[in-house]
């Protein structure tokens, strides 16, 4: 993306983090910030708040906006279709939902379309229920639904379910997206 971005302990605060200011003032956050691969580096942090940071606690210009929030939601729906390969059932309308935020990412399907898709997949959802599809279906629909920042933070939490081999592959997916 861009090497200029950067995570300050300004940015980190702002972020609201679950690390209290002591905690946070221990971290070696250079003084004119962190980049994406310096973040993912602080091995003293569990994996999944390195993505957390990632996500949300970036300083991300205006001009960077609108690619930061395309990158994280690909990475999302990318994380989806990583659970998909790995569960055994995956309904159609699960994929569906996917390739159909994929297109309205990028302008070409509109919201109905989404919001229907949306839609088969609850359906979907109502009518099975196990823990590999669980995690498919709360990826698809939050990265259908969601906001940027939170469904690629939330999509690499539920498809990890806390396996830090997974959680370990999606950071370092999250980090060559935005370097």
């Amino acid at each position: 993306m861009n090497k200029t971005l950067r995570m300050t302990k300004e940015s980190l605060l702002a972020a609201q983090p679950c690390y209290n200011e002591n905690q946070l003032n221990e971290l070696p956050i250079p003084p004119d910030g962190a980049t994406p691969q310096q973040i993912a580096s602080y091995n003293e942090i569990p994996v999944k708040d390195r993505i957390w940071a990632l996500c949300y606690a970036l300083n991300v210009g205006k001009a960077q906006k609108a690619q930061f929030d395309k990158i994280l939601f690909t990475f999302a729906c990318d994380v989806a279709e990583d659970v998909f390969q790995r569960a055994k059932i995956v309904p159609v309308e699960y994929k569906q939902l996917i390739d159909i935020t994929r297109k309205f990412i990028n302008g070409e399907a509109t919201k109905d379309e989404l919001n229907n898709a949306i839609r088969n997949a609850d359906k979907a959802y109502n009518s099975t229920y196990d823990t590999a599809e669980d995690a498919a279906y709360n990826v698809a629909r939050d990265t259908a639904y969601g906001t940027f920042y939170g469904v690629a933070c939330w999509a690499a939490y539920y498809a990890a379910c806390n396996n830090q081999k997974l959680f370990k592959k999606y950071l370092d997916m999250l980090v060559e997206r935005l370097s």
